[in-house]
């Protein structure tokens, strides 16, 4: 964000460090914990918590379409 600042105060939410390049990992500085989701960028972990759910329920139906695919 930039400013006169000094320390974490110049990040973004979710980014800590001297650059502001990495993630709160342990919310230190958030009080939450937050994740890399992509270059440069941090999401909250508790934004995530329906992703394993998908990823079953993914590979529950790619497996049901390779065991039809094998039969067929």
């Amino acid at each position: 964000m930039g400013g006169f600042n000094s320390g974490n105060n110049l990040c973004f939410d979710g980014h800590i460090g001297a650059l502001c390049e990495v993630c709160d990992l342990y919310g230190v500085r958030w009080g939450e914990s937050w994740a890399p989701g992509g270059p440069y960028k941090c999401g909250k972990c508790s934004d995530a918590k329906y992703n394993n759910h998908i990823i079953g329920v993914m590979t529950f139906v790619s497996l049901i379409q390779m065991i039809l695919a094998v039969k067929g």
